[in-house]
């Protein structure tokens, strides 16, 4: 977003930091996990603030995203703080995989890595850098 306080690199990296933690924060959603409930709140909590500080820089023109995402949050929040959803987070007992899970889970992991490298790699080598250089 042009006219913040914050340079396009700097926010695009906001963004991926952001993919990262609600990735796991899914994984642990799904998983019943306690910690998740939480870090939902922390990092929506973080993004709101943002998109805040970046509306009031704007001069008002991401005012219906903003009131949309705020709702959106305020909604996801209410059904996670809810009695049945207690309940589910405080009754899961996963057990652990076993240890031919574990491996496999691990060799998707590195296939998963080594797509990404791959693709990464030749997004270089094709010239991403040359087309779109505030990537880089």
């Amino acid at each position: 977003m042009s006219g913040t306080f914050l340079s396009g690199s700097v926010q695009w990296q906001l963004l991926e930091a952001g993919g990262y933690a609600d990735f796991f924060i899914a994984a642990g959603l799904l998983c019943a996990q306690r910690w998740a409930r939480l870090a939902y709140v922390i990092v929506g909590t973080l993004s709101m603030g943002y998109m805040i500080a970046v509306e009031s820089q704007t001069q008002g023109s991401h005012a219906q995203q903003l009131l949309f995402a705020v709702l959106a949050f305020a909604a996801i929040v209410y059904l996670l703080y809810r009695e049945d959803a207690r309940l589910y987070f405080a009754s899961a007992k996963l057990p652990r995989p076993s240890p031919g899970g574990r491996r496999r889970i691990g060799a998707y992991l590195y296939i998963i890595a080594a797509i990404y490298a791959y693709w990464c790699l030749n997004a270089i080598v094709l010239g991403i850098t040359e087309i779109y250089p505030a990537t880089s």
